[in-house]
C-alpha cells in the first residue's frame, strides 16, 4: 500500500475497515515513554508516537519460538535482522507487508546463515538462519532489554530533525569492505516524513529499504536511540527506592520486598522431547517434559528442568544432574544446589516447583543449556 509507506502516520485496514490487532495504534500527539517521563531533566531527543508496548511486538534481540505449523518441533532462536528481503518479496502480508524477521536458531534446522543469494542479513553458523513472517512466531520467550523496543513500521518523533520517522529496517549494516559488523551496535533504518535525511534507504549500492525519496532516509545506531531504551522490573525498584536520596538505610519492609522480587522465579512448560539410551546394546525410548524458568524480568536463567514421563528414565546416565527422591538428604541437599543456580533459597525453589507439580518427582533431572 503505497500510500501506508508515503504516510507513517496512517493506519491500514481490512477490508471490513478493522485495524489489525497487531498494528498499533497511532496516537496524534507524540507521546514519551514512561521512562522518559519518570527523568524530567532527561532531554527528549526522540519520542514513541504509538501508545504503550504491546506484547506481540517482536524486536531485535528478542528469544522467540517459532509455530508448531512452521516446525513441529516449536523451535526457538534469538531475532537478529528486521526488515526487507529482496529475494523474497513474493510474499506479503497487510501488517508488516514485505518484511521478514530474521532468526538465529539454536539448531541446525534452517536453511541458510543470514545470507541470501549472497546478499548479507545477519550473522549465523550455517544451517542456523531462517527468515519468517511474523505469524509464525509464536511467542517472545525472553525480550531483549538492552536496546529500544522497536520494530518495523514503529514511528517516533526525531527533535534533531524536526520531524517525525517511520522503523524500516533494523539490523546490522555490513562494513564498506564487506567486513562483519560491530557486535555492540544494531542499525535502524528510517524513513522520515520531511526530507532531511542523508539517503534514500541505499548505502554504497545495497538496498536496505525500498520505495524511499531521496533525503527522506537515514540510519541511527541504538547509542542514538537510548532515549526509548524500557526499563527493566528490577531496575525500576532500585530507582524508585533509591531516588528517595533523604533515606540513608533500608527498612526491614523495603529489604524484604526488594529479596521477594529479585528472589523471584517462574517455571513453564516448554515441549515434551523423546531420548534414545542404549542398554546392553538396545535402544530405549525416554520421554521428558522440558520446562524453563524464568526471572522477574522474565529471562531464561539457569538449565533447563527435565520431568520423566515414564519409568525408563533410569536407564537414563547422560542427561544433566538427577534428583533421587529416594535419598531425602541427597535430595535436598541438591535442591540447594540447584536453587543457588537459579539464584534463589531453596524455600523459593520448592514453592516454584510445587506450583508446576515437579516437587518430589522420582527421577527430575536440571539439564545444562
Amino acid at each position: 500500500n503505497l500510500s501506508n509507506e508515503q504516510n507513517p502516520d496512517k493506519d491500514s485496514k481490512d477490508d471490513n475497515g478493522n485495524v489489525p490487532a497487531l498494528k498499533k495504534q497511532k496516537m496524534e500527539q507524540p507521546c514519551a515513554i514512561p521512562y522518559l517521563s519518570v527523568v524530567p531533566e532527561c532531554r527528549k531527543r526522540v519520542q514513541r508516537m504509538t501508545t504503550l508496548m504491546q506484547t506481540e511486538d517482536v524486536s531485535i534481540g528478542d528469544l522467540v519460538q517459532l509455530s508448531t505449523s512452521f516446525h513441529p518441533d516449536r523451535l526457538r532462536g534469538v531475532v537478529r535482522f528486521i526488515g526487507e528481503v529482496h529475494a523474497l518479496r513474493y510474499t506479503y502480508d497487510r501488517i508488516f507487508g514485505h518484511n521478514y524477521f530474521g532468526i538465529e536458531l539454536f539448531v541446525a534446522e534452517g536453511d541458510n546463515d543470514g545470507t541470501i543469494e549472497k546478499e548479507y542479513y545477519f550473522h549465523a553458523e550455517p544451517k542456523h538462519g531462517i527468515f519468517v513472517k511474523r505469524n509464525k512466531i509464536e511467542k517472545i520467550i525472553t525480550l531483549n532489554w538492552s536496546v529500544p523496543r522497536l520494530t518495523i513500521d514503529d514511528v517516533i518523533h526525531m527533535q534533531q530533525f524536526g520531524c517525525n520517522g517511520k522503523i524500516r529496517y533494523i539490523g546490522k549494516l555490513s562494513g564498506d569492505d564487506g567486513s562483519r559488523p560491530d557486535p555492540e551496535c544494531i542499525d535502524y533504518g528510517i524513513e522520515l516524513n520531511q526530507p532531511c535525511g542523508d539517503n534514500n534507504g541505499c548505502i554504497n549500492d545495497v538496498i536496505y529499504f525500498s520505495a524511499c525519496r531521496s533525503k527522506f532516509g537515514i540510519f541511527l545506531t541504538n547509542r542514538y536511540l537510548s532515549d526509548l531504551v524500557v526499563t527493566r522490573k528490577s531496575h525500576l525498584l532500585l530507582c524508585g527506592f533509591l531516588r528517595q536520596s533523604c533515606v540513608d538505610f533500608i527498612p526491614t519492609d523495603i529489604l524484604c520486598a526488594m529479596r521477594q522480587c529479585f528472589s523471584f522465579i517462574r517455571i513453564a512448560y516448554y515441549k515434551r522431547i523423546i531420548a534414545t539410551v542404549k542398554v546392553r546394546e538396545t535402544d530405549k525410548k525416554v520421554g521428558y517434559e522440558v520446562y524453563d524458568v524464568f526471572n522477574m524480568d522474565n529471562q531464561i536463567i539457569g538449565p533447563m528442568i527435565y520431568k520423566p514421563v515414564c519409568s525408563n528414565h533410569i536407564y537414563d546416565t547422560t542427561s544433566g544432574i538427577r534428583l533421587n527422591s529416594d535419598d531425602i538428604f541427597e535430595y535436598t541437599q541438591l535442591l540447594e544446589e540447584m536453587a543457588a543456580a537459579y539464584g534463589v533459597d531453596g524455600g523459593a525453589f520448592s514453592t516454584a516447583l510445587k506450583k508446576n507439580s515437579l516437587y518430589d518427582v522420582s527421577g527430575l533431572r536440571f539439564v545444562p543449556r
